[in-house]
């Protein structure tokens, strides 16, 4: 979109940034990309608001994170000169931003990743981002004592996938980049919710440079910890079935001790958002705006077009927080969709 057609009577004023996120942006602004910020007339027409689509697609790796990692892998470096190997355990897209910062920036990536996750993500850590791959199997407890093992060995530095403030600075400056974007006139932003990292950089910033911007949080019903734990003011330490269930494989971590206090502070809502929903929405994302979204993505869109934000809401940020897509398991995502869903 033409950011000239839109109203500029709000100014910005960075200074009320905060310092970490201000050093964050200036630490990493070398490496990465400005995201750009895309609408739709169709969309925009069917639900009857402005949507505006922070498309971090377009990010290195495909997706927000090397925003926070390499603010972490930047930080550590800075910390102790000496260090070359760097540790963390992911399957996804956390895994990927890792690898490609230590390639960037000359350290060795070692990355735990559950013998579950697929193969050609695994091949995709080893063979374009040079990092050596640890399987374990698939639990926390595993993942962190494998961990542990390498950095015995190695003496390395552990980056933790998401309960690190240097992370959530990083993020926050999407929060400012699309503020800048849109001139500051948004109601609202979505945020996808998992470990909470994103939501806890973005909503601080919102809130620091204009406090009556509403920031919610969309999270899948089949991994709704943040939903719970924001409701009852206590953080939740386990999915209600044991396990989470969802299609949003970005989404499955639980808030952490370190996201749930600023997502308390700052955020003014947590949306749910039914499987049907958001593969509803995955389809009109790809169909409409052209833009290939991951589910996790998805589920901000899905918010709206289930008309679940307050009715006031009428100009809405919605944040396409990667697009990581497994393409072979798109029929599976279709068949999903309610047959009573709209068609857009």
């Amino acid at each position: 979109f033409n950011r000239d057609d839109m109203e500029t009577h709000f100014q910005l004023d960075l200074s009320l940034v905060p310092p970490d996120v201000q050093e964050a942006e200036k630490r990493i602004r070398p490496y990465i990309h400005t995201t750009p910020v895309m609408t739709n007339s169709t969309i925009d027409k069917f639900t009857g608001r402005q949507i505006f689509f922070k498309c971090e697609v377009f990010q290195k790796t495909g997706c927000f994170k090397p925003r926070g990692d390499l603010n972490g892998l930047l930080l550590i470096r800075q910390d102790n000169p000496d260090v070359r190997d760097v540790c963390t355990h992911s399957s996804g897209n956390h895994a990927q931003a890792v690898a490609w910062g230590c390639q960037t920036l000359g350290l060795k990536g070692h990355i735990v990743v559950p013998r579950t996750a697929p193969a050609v993500k695994q091949a995709a850590l080893r063979e374009t981002y040079g990092a050596t791959v640890y399987n374990c199997e698939p639990t926390q407890t595993a993942r962190e004592s494998t961990c542990e093992k390498i950095l015995k060995e190695t003496g390395g530095a552990f980056l933790h996938p998401y309960a690190d403030t240097r992370l959530h600075a990083g993020h926050a400056t999407l929060g400012v980049e699309f503020m800048q974007q849109t001139s500051g006139v948004l109601d609202c932003i979505l945020v996808p919710i998992g470990g909470g990292g994103l939501i806890s950089g973005v909503s601080r910033v919102v809130k620091a440079l204009k406090p009556q911007i509403k920031v919610f949080g969309v999270e899948p019903e089949g991994a709704d910890d943040a939903k719970r734990s924001f409701d009852n003011k206590e953080r939740v330490t386990a999915h209600t079935e044991g396990k989470p269930n969802t299609i949003c494989d970005g989404l499955l971590s639980l808030i952490g001790d370190s996201t749930f206090g600023p997502m308390q502070k700052y955020v003014d809502g947590i949306i749910s958002v039914t499987e049907s929903e958001i593969a509803h929405s995955l389809k009109v994302t790809m169909e409409r705006l052209k833009v290939v979204v991951e589910p996790s993505a998805a589920t901000g869109l899905a918010a709206v077009l289930s008309n679940k934000l307050p009715a006031d809401m009428k100009k809405v940020g919605v944040i396409l927080e990667g697009g990581n897509l497994d393409v072979s398991r798109i029929p599976e995502y279709l068949k999903l969709i309610d047959a009573s869903a709209p068609a857009i």
